[in-house]
């Protein structure tokens, strides 16, 4: 089992614990099937995408007042998009944005 694996399994086994749900139920809130944390257990594996998604769920929603585990690093909090600026729509050259063309015709 590798680092993120035994992470993963480790903090979803303290979550449902310390929440009083099931294993599933937790695997299910953070990876969104009931079945990844048996399954990462009988050995399968689990994208990265994937167990970053279940890392930042568990961060987010990490039950207080339990404290995170000091042996595996906590994801950093994600940015909230309301606090970033908003960017130019890029011009064409002839006046119009590129937002406001229409497509091209299959023709």
């Amino acid at each position: 089992m590798d680092d993120t694996v035994r992470r993963l399994v480790a903090l979803c086994g303290i979550f449902a614990e310390s929440t009083g749900r099931s294993i599933s139920t937790v695997s299910r809130y953070a990876t969104g099937s009931g079945e990844t944390i048996a399954r990462l257990r009988r050995g399968h594996a689990i994208t990265t995408r994937r167990a970053e998604r279940a890392l930042r769920f568990l961060s987010d929603n990490w039950p207080e007042p339990v404290e995170w585990p000091a042996d595996i690093p906590r994801p950093a909090v994600a940015p909230d998009p309301a606090d970033e600026p908003d960017l130019p729509v890029p011009a064409l050259g002839d006046g119009r944005d590129a937002l406001s063309v229409e497509p091209l015709s299959s023709n």
